[in-house]
């Protein structure tokens, strides 16, 4: 974990969940190809198929300073975050999420591509429970143990 930016109640909360912060929720797919001898992605033989994984994201304006990038807190930065697993660290359990960055973009994000930031599991939950409330229908709590990163969230 050398280099992973870990973040405060009040970091998470105020500076990087804030107004222009969105958060998707999707199913994991997967190609099952009836014939590699004969690939071709555009195929109609090949299959998708839903894992029954799921994972989540958010999308939220950040600093350098805010993920440990650099001290500037000025220039703000559109970055999705995908949750990818759980760590414990002195005993305390934390989320990992992982920037995706965009090197098209022409917004430097390519910066953020593979940074890891830490979050404590409970603030996690806290969200989830919040989104849950607000829309039932797409965060249901049987969804919990489903997404990566979260899969013995109730042990």
């Amino acid at each position: 974990m050398e280099n992973i930016n870990i973040l405060d109640q009040s970091q998470f909360f105020t500076q990087f969940l804030n107004l222009n912060t969105t958060f998707r929720l999707w199913e994991e797919t997967i190609t099952r190809i009836k014939d590699p001898s004969n690939f071709s992605p555009f195929s109609y033989s090949n299959k998708r198929e839903k894992t029954g994984k799921l994972h989540f994201a958010i999308t939220t304006q950040i600093t350098e300073k805010l993920v440990g990038i650099s001290n500037d807190s000025i220039k703000q930065y559109k970055v999705p975050w995908e949750l990818i697993r759980e760590e414990t660290l002195r005993d305390q359990r934390y989320a990992v999420f992982v920037g995706w960055g965009d090197p098209l973009s022409g917004d430097n994000l390519e910066i953020f591509e593979g940074k890891e930031i830490m979050v404590k599991l409970d603030y996690i939950l806290v969200l989830y429970m919040k989104l849950q409330n607000r829309w039932p229908e797409d965060y249901k709590i049987e969804y919990l143990q489903r997404i990566i990163g979260l899969e013995n969230v109730l042990e």
